[in-house]
């Protein structure tokens, strides 16, 4: 009774000083078109108030919709997608809920498959940034369904994917764990909080192991096995007193320069191929520029078509590759770290 009456008081607080400040709230409920492409009209209800200088609707408040179709073979879609504004910006818990029964997904350009199951995402923001852990769920199998001659003809479903990821922010920067389960791969590790790889990381695929350690983004051993049987396919593990006055300012980036070493700034995303814009930040899936409000998500419009740009805060890490000289009869080999101690 007592929460009931706090979350009463919240919202008769937040009504006030919106009237208090000339904005009064007003309630939409009707159809909710998404944005261009996507041929989707829901129906969403949400409280807004109405910009006095760009006549823009603001939402503020909860916000809710829904989305259910159907086909011709019995089959379903539904969508639902609950969270809540402030001043136009995602704030608090954001929840996507996709539920497929032998219909139509398209998982890329050129690959759409009769889709039967369920894909989840838990979002916590803070001011229309990411923060907290976010948790994605996904599992979708297949089969073909059809009218053939006027009978339905069906085949067994097949597991197309399943995927599990927990990723953890700090106002928009990864910060903390991250995990990624998939049929695929699987891989574990966390960041600092300037979103820098941290910490020991562990990617492993069905034919190899890769574990790295970081320190604040730099890689200080790593060791990448062959499956089953563990045979060491790469390895970096010199030269760990360098890396370490480099950490702690002793050497600067000239100074390993002039040590015969190189220093490679990387990310993770694109040197692991790791994607998050095919899942967490799908925007297909969870119409992030339709709904707005997310500050990593930047939308331009020109001549009608919504370009979209998501920017991954995070995931940098640096590589010292040493410079080895072999003098073997006046020609001169130079090899990195890596493939010396291949």
């Amino acid at each position: 009774m007592r929460v009931k009456n706090v979350l009463s008081l919240l919202m008769t607080l937040s009504f006030s000083i919106l009237v208090s400040n000339g904005q009064n709230l007003k309630t939409y409920n009707g159809p909710f078109k998404v944005g261009f492409g996507f041929q989707e009209a829901g129906k969403a209800i949400y409280t807004y108030y109405e910009d006095k200088n760009t006549l823009d609707r603001v939402k503020q408040g909860l916000f809710n919709y829904t989305l259910s179709l159907k086909n011709d073979i019995n089959g379903t879609f539904f969508k639902k997608i609950t969270g809540s504004y402030s001043h136009g910006l995602k704030n608090g818990l954001w929840q996507y809920g996709l539920t497929y029964t032998d219909f139509a997904r398209s998982e890329s350009d050129d690959l759409s498959i009769n889709a039967t199951g369920n894909i989840t995402l838990v979002a916590p923001y803070l001011n229309g940034l990411p923060n907290g852990v976010w948790v994605y769920k996904k599992r979708i199998s297949f089969r073909d369904k059809h009218y053939f001659w006027g009978k339905l003809v069906t085949s067994p479903y097949q597991l197309f994917e399943q995927t599990n990821i927990s990723v953890s922010f700090k106002n928009g920067v990864f910060s903390g764990p991250i995990r990624i389960i998939s049929n695929n791969y699987s891989l574990t590790g966390s960041f600092d909080s300037s979103g820098n790889l941290n910490g020991e990381w562990v990617v492993k695929t069905k034919d190899n192991e890769e574990i790295t350690d970081y320190k604040n983004g730099l890689v200080m051993r790593r060791i990448n096995r062959a499956l089953p049987n563990g045979e060491v396919l790469e390895r970096e593990t010199d030269d760990v007193v360098l890396k370490q006055d480099f950490l702690s300012g002793k050497l600067n980036e000239k100074d390993i320069e002039a040590l015969d070493y190189t220093i490679e700034k990387r990310n993770v995303f694109k040197e692991k191929s790791i994607t998050l814009t095919g899942n967490i930040f799908n925007d297909a899936d969870f119409i992030y520029t339709t709904l707005l409000g997310d500050k990593l998500i930047d939308v331009n419009k020109d001549g009608g078509f919504y370009f979209n740009n998501i920017q991954y805060n995070g995931g940098n890490f640096i590589k010292i590759n040493v410079i080895k000289f072999l003098d073997v009869k006046n020609d001169y080999n130079f090899k990195t770290a890596e493939e010396a101690f291949n």
